[in-house]
């Protein structure tokens, strides 16, 4: 799975996307202090009108969020 960096709306957050089939998967990143930072990632399926679907959130680093969106990849391929 590929992720290519997006303009994220502000200037500290970091957005990365990416779609297979009919599913999109993004990872954000926003720094924080304390609890609550970390990257987050969700997915969503670009023919249903709907909001985005939770991944995960507080991964340590940019590559465990993409395991997690590799993982529920492979669920829909199944």
């Amino acid at each position: 799975m590929n992720f290519i960096e997006m303009k994220a709306p502000f200037h500290d957050i970091k957005m990365w996307g990416s779609r297979m089939g009919n599913f999109t998967f993004m990872i954000v990143y926003e720094p924080k202090e304390g609890p609550g930072h970390g990257y987050t990632a969700s997915w969503k399926n670009v023919l249903i009108p709907s909001k985005s679907n939770f991944i995960g959130s507080n991964f340590d680093s940019f590559e465990d969020a993409k395991r997690a969106c590799e993982a529920k990849a492979k669920e829909f391929k199944q």
